[in-house]
């Protein structure tokens, strides 16, 4: 009868009980056991910040973490720190040989890592393409979250999606177990001998004693005792001092009572001179010695010949003076050394002129002319000038003794004087011997250097006949156009016996002055100086034949008559840029030589007809002055020289470039914001950075645009130690020591923003138990895959719900009671 009456209330009530609950667990899965297999990957941090007690506490708090994981669900390890090493690769959590792993009191380490480096992004990024994305995944990230590699921020799993990343940080007490040097402050650059305070802060999180170790350039200054009580900080403080110019090492180390190291860091300074200024002259300082002595210079005097001799004569200096000196009297080593005192180092120049100097110094494209904020040469038209070049190609040119001979150096003077010349200048070539050989038309060329330079084709040989090569060389000037007229005759002086005095009287009519270079110590010179002094020429006796480019040079610059003899007025036509007295005389010189001012300087004072008197350039790290008329001898005020000498003393620093860096495990991360003469940002399509190591090897880089004026790199430099910058971008330059740390990740280094940033916006979880255990009670249940399954069973039992109702399948089972019945039914 009960079998009976089960059978009729099934239909009814036990289908749609089945069928509700089918609806409701394909509507919320929780319903049913969540048994779905985890795949677990734990990402360890065991960079120094971290601390080696918490990297064992949660090796050790995985073991019930483990237990919990439902059945055929898998384990990885990967620890990390300069770069990730996967330990334990995928297996199941029953395997043996995990379980014996786990009973460990510390993780596996099969390789060593760098604890001074923690990368973070590139643990995390290799962790991913561990995990197999069709499985219900978890990543565990142990660690305290701060990194110094610099590594981009991973793609991070969607919070929403198959794979959830955890993160579990120390509590701070973790970050040391120990005393830690946590910051010293100490000026990047100090004068020679002057104390300054060092100030070290230290912190510790348990009470004890140690020691605290300073030294200075390896030598050991001071050691000072330590107490500390649990979760203490102290600053400590130093009074250091250097004479040296140069970095220097500043060491510092914390030992524990038994002399073990607990900690250590290193720190540079740089001492650098001020108020040292190098005179180079012929002569004693012109200048207001004893004064400027008074008030705190030091002043050293060096003659050229001395200078090119000293190539460190610029490394304790912060001024250089030259006053007066021809720019070929400075050998290029030594102007090559000047430049790059001036643009790195931040050394001052001043360049005084004088009846030597600028213009008829051979200033004119020089090296030296390049860092002056004038160019030697007037600004005003000038009238164009016609230069013949006659050049002995005779025997006695040729010297089988001499490196070069005679010749070929004539020729090479001959194209240097090109640097001399001006615009509408006629210019000619002959070689003579005792015929006479043209081989230059005497008229103007767009590009006068060029023309000059090209190979000729002549030899030496036979004697010489000067006659014919004056008459043909006096018939081309007097024919030019240029009123300005110059013959310029280079010759050993061997002239077979000719009658020049008519010569002389066709070159007095035409204007024409002869200048005369005689090659060699036994040079015959009487017929030279003969013609010369006719014409109001010289002779210039030239006993070297190296020698012959810049004399002929120089003396083509001082016949373009830059010297102007006569005593000038000086007006002001700029404010000046540092505080003088308000009775500051602006009295006349004496002479001056004419310049004009670049476009990238400013003229201070200023003859009446616009000639710069004072022009002053920013040179990349140092400053520039030029006064072509020797200025500052003619100003009797003691307060306006050291002003202007206290303006231009070394800077250091160039102002429109500037050069940041952070020191990082095994590389530095350089940032270059550069501007143009006028502040704005430099369009500059790429900044020349040489970084040389402490091992003194030298890397040049091109650095491209991350954005207007500003350029960034990471550069790998393993070594530990300090290293040396110089940077162009464009025309300015600039030079930085940078110190690679060799400790360089600790507990100072912030959270990175990106793993913060996931915290915030849920995409990371909380790394608790508590957190992972909700994980495993809801995280596989929301899976697309059970929803499916639960929706075709539902539809299968339907399916047999109908077909019972059509087929009877259910009331042709045999029964207890009326058995028969329902069998011949």
């Amino acid at each position: 009868m009960r079998e009976g009456v089960l059978h009729r209330l099934f239909p009814l009530f036990g289908y749609p009980l089945v069928a509700l609950f089918l609806l409701l667990a394909w509507w919320n899965p929780d319903l049913l056991p969540a048994d779905e297999p985890l795949d677990l990957l734990v990402v360890m941090d065991e960079s120094e910040s971290v601390g080696q007690q918490f990297s064992y506490q949660s090796w050790q708090g995985l073991r019930p973490l483990l237990a919990d994981l439902p059945a055929n669900s898998r384990f990885s390890l990967i620890r990390f720190a300069d770069r990730p090493q996967t330990e334990i690769t995928w297996k199941p959590i029953s395997d043996n040989e995990l379980q014996q792993q786990l009973q460990q009191p510390a993780p596996p380490r099969t390789l060593s890592l760098d604890s001074n480096t923690s990368a973070i992004g590139t643990a995390l990024e290799w962790a991913t393409n561990q995990l197999v994305p069709s499985h219900r995944s978890a990543i565990l990230l142990f660690s305290d979250g701060r990194e110094n590699s610099g590594t981009p921020p991973p793609a991070l799993p969607d919070a929403e999606g198959n794979i959830a990343l955890f993160w579990s940080s120390p509590p701070v007490r973790y970050a040391a177990n120990h005393p830690v040097i946590e910051s010293i402050n100490l000026p990047e650059k100090v004068k020679p001998a002057m104390t300054f305070p060092v100030s070290i802060a230290i912190t510790s999180p348990t009470a004890g004693e140690s020691l605290l170790i300073v030294k200075l350039d390896g030598h050991q200054l001071t050691e000072k005792p330590l107490r500390f009580t649990a979760q203490s900080s102290t600053v400590h403080h130093l009074q250091l001092s250097a004479t040296t110019t140069g970095p220097h090492l500043l060491e510092l180390t914390i030992l524990d009572p038994n002399g073990d190291l607990l900690d250590s860091r290193e720190r540079y300074f740089e001492v650098v001179r001020e108020h040292q200024l190098l005179y180079i002259s012929h002569q004693p300082p012109s200048l207001p010695v004893q004064q400027l002595q008074q008030s705190g210079w030091g002043i050293t005097r060096l003659s050229p010949l001395q200078l090119n001799s000293q190539p460190d004569s610029f490394k304790d200096t912060s001024l250089v003076l030259i006053d007066d000196i021809p720019a070929d009297e400075l050998a290029p080593e030594t102007v090559t050394a000047l430049t790059g005192a001036v643009e790195q180092q931040g050394v001052g120049l001043i360049v005084l002129g004088g009846p030597k100097a600028f213009g008829s110094g051979g200033y004119r494209h020089s090296a030296l002319e390049r860092l002056l904020p004038v160019e030697a040469e007037s600004a005003r038209p000038e009238a164009a000038a016609a230069f013949l070049f006659l050049v002995d190609k005779s025997g006695s040119m040729d010297s089988a003794t001499l490196p070069q001979s005679r010749l070929a150096t004539a020729f090479r003077a001959v194209a240097e004087s090109a640097g001399s010349l001006r615009a509408g200048d006629h210019i000619g070539l002959i070689a003579f011997d005792r015929e006479v050989q043209p081989l230059l038309p005497l008229q103007a060329y767009a590009d006068p250097l060029s023309t000059l330079s090209r190979r000729w084709e002549v030899s030496p040989s036979g004697g010489t006949r000067l006659t014919p090569a004056l008459t043909t060389a006096i018939g081309q000037l007097a024919a030019a156009t240029p009123k300005k007229r110059f013959l310029i005759l280079v010759t050993d002086g061997f002239v077979e016996g000719e009658s020049i005095e008519p010569l002389i009287g066709k070159m007095q009519a035409a204007g024409i002055m002869l200048i005369a270079l005689a090659v060699g110590e036994d040079a015959d010179l009487s017929v030279l100086q003969q013609l010369a002094t006719a014409t109001g020429g010289q002779v210039l006796q030239v006993a070297k034949t190296a020698e012959l480019p810049r004399f002929m040079r120089r003396e083509l610059e001082q016949q373009r008559q830059s010297w102007q003899p006569a005593a000038v007025k000086t007006q002001s036509v700029a404010p000046m840029p540092f505080s003088i007295p308000q009775e500051t005389a602006w009295l006349p010189v004496n002479g001056y030589q004419v310049t004009r001012t670049k476009p990238d300087s400013t003229a201070y004072l200023a003859t009446p007809n616009g000639d710069p008197l004072l022009a002053v350039r920013q040179t990349a790290a140092g400053r520039v002055a030029a006064l072509p008329g020797g200025w500052l001898r003619a100003v009797n005020n003691i307060h306006f020289t050291q002003s202007l000498l206290a303006w231009l003393d070394r800077q250091g620093d160039n102002p429109h470039l500037r050069l940041d860096y952070r020191s990082m495990a095994g590389e530095l991360q350089i940032k270059i914001d550069a501007l143009d003469s006028k502040g704005r940002w430099s369009d500059a399509r790429v900044a020349e950075l040489i970084l040389e190591t402490p091992a003194g090897i030298r890397q040049q880089h091109h650095l491209t645009p991350s954005a207007p004026g500003r350029f960034e790199a990471t550069i790998k430099t393993p070594l530990s130690g300090l290293y040396q910058a110089w940077v162009r971008v464009g025309n300015e330059r600039t030079h930085r020591l940078l110190q690679q740390s060799r400790n360089s990740e600790s507990i100072e280094t912030p959270v990175i923003p990106w793993l913060q940033a996931g915290v915030d916006q849920g995409s990371i979880r909380n790394g608790s138990k508590t957190a992972f255990t909700t994980l495993l009670k809801s995280t596989g249940r929301r899976s697309p895959s059970r929803k499916i399954w639960l929706l075709l069973a539902l539809f299968l039992f339907f399916s047999i719900v109908l077909h019972e109702r059509r087929a009877g399948i259910f009331a042709a089972l045999p029964q207890k009671n009326g058995g028969d019945q329902n069998e011949s039914t």
